[in-house]
């Protein structure tokens, strides 16, 4: 319960976070945060954002830090 506590205040504070800062910050894999997100995503309260087109493409970068997420003020459920 404590993570997701932790995520929900990160998440808050910020208007986009990557999955690998959020895998820093609770200091767990990739697989545990995204679990942690699910319980946010389901209940409309965190959104995974669009990148653009462009970013993402070259692939340099690892796939968690181009994964976005943001807090949803109000969500509609």
């Amino acid at each position: 319960m404590l993570s997701l506590k932790i995520l929900k205040q990160h998440l808050q504070t910020k208007p986009a976070v990557s999955l690998q800062e959020l895998q820093t910050v609770l200091q767990e894999d990739s697989e545990t945060v995204c679990c942690l997100l699910k319980y946010f995503i389901d209940r409309g309260q965190v959104q995974e954002c669009s990148l653009t087109s462009r970013c993402g493409s070259c692939q340099r970068c690892p796939a968690a830090a181009t994964k976005l997420y943001s807090w949803v003020s109000n969500p509609t459920i």
